[in-house]
């Protein structure tokens, strides 16, 4: 029997099934990319923010007192007028939440969010944990599940997947990875009919995802916080957060001073008062 009767050629749904196998492949590659450009950035972004209020918040608090201070100030001088009283009553209540949420921040503590985000944005960026984060997302997010008890499986799974990303843990990503590959999960397999039907049902749907997918992010990256996360970004975020600490200590210098003339006017009005 010769090499060619012994090679069996494949039918022609099988030979189609081949096909949109491979462009199933490359559109599900396309948005892992999507989904864990996304979710990186997310995560990223989460960080950034939490080092700006560790480093930040008692400045924050602090100007916030004066606010209240000086909306005191001017709801006593006009007391029959009711926007300076609720101005004044909003502003005691931010100051409020402000001098909470301040107290759990010390300078140490500050420094070492600060230090823990910075070592985690170097861990994310190598190519090596990349690669590792957007293959686990092409495995297992939900957005590729194929029905509902799948989507279950994978919406578990990749919680457990984006709190290792959350805290850069290679070590963690390399175990779910391993973990998912020996699981029941992984495995696939049905008739070639039944096959190239799911794969075109696939193909459609994985369509939509991307498309959804990139609107997401176009919306993400026009927000208001990635902006700022981006300028940090270009800006190094050592530099930024400093920035708006110098931009704070003017804003509490400006208020210190208006807080004292506004003072100064209701104690001269509190005098006419008592000598009319």
């Amino acid at each position: 029997m010769s090499s060619t009767d012994m090679i069996k050629s494949q039918s022609p749904e099988e030979e189609e099934l081949a096909r949109k196998k491979e462009e199933l492949a490359a559109l599900e590659d396309e948005l892992a990319g999507l989904l864990s450009q996304k979710a990186d950035t997310h995560a990223a972004m989460e960080g950034f923010f939490g080092s700006l209020d560790a480093s930040l918040a008692a400045k924050i608090a602090e100007r916030e007192i004066l606010r209240a201070t000086l909306a005191q100030a001017l709801a006593a001088l006009h007391p029959e007028e009711p926007d300076y009283q609720q101005e004044a009553e909003q502003a005691k209540q931010d100051a409020e939440t402000a001098w909470n949420e301040s107290q759990g921040f010390g300078e140490d503590f500050a420094s070492k969010v600060i230090e823990d985000f910075e070592l985690i944005q170097k861990i994310r960026s190598s190519d090596e944990y990349k690669a590792l984060y957007r293959q686990l997302v092409k495995l297992t997010h939900p957005d590729l599940a194929r029905n509902p008890e799948d989507i279950a499986r994978r919406t578990a799974f990749m919680q457990r997947v984006n709190a290792a990303n959350d805290r850069g843990d290679f070590e963690a990503l390399k175990a779910l990875s391993d973990s998912w590959q020996s699981s029941a999960d992984s495995v696939e397999g049905e008739g070639t009919g039944a096959e190239l039907i799911r794969a075109i049902r696939q193909i459609s749907n994985t369509r939509e995802r991307i498309v959804l997918a990139q609107g997401e992010l176009t919306s993400l990256y026009e927000g208001e916080d990635y902006i700022a996360f981006f300028r940090a970004q270009e800006m190094g975020f050592e530099e930024y957060i400093t920035l708006l600490s110098q931009e704070l200590d003017s804003e509490i210098e400006g208020l210190q001073y208006t807080k004292e003339t506004t003072k100064e006017i209701l104690r001269q009005e509190l005098n006419k008062l008592a000598n009319s």
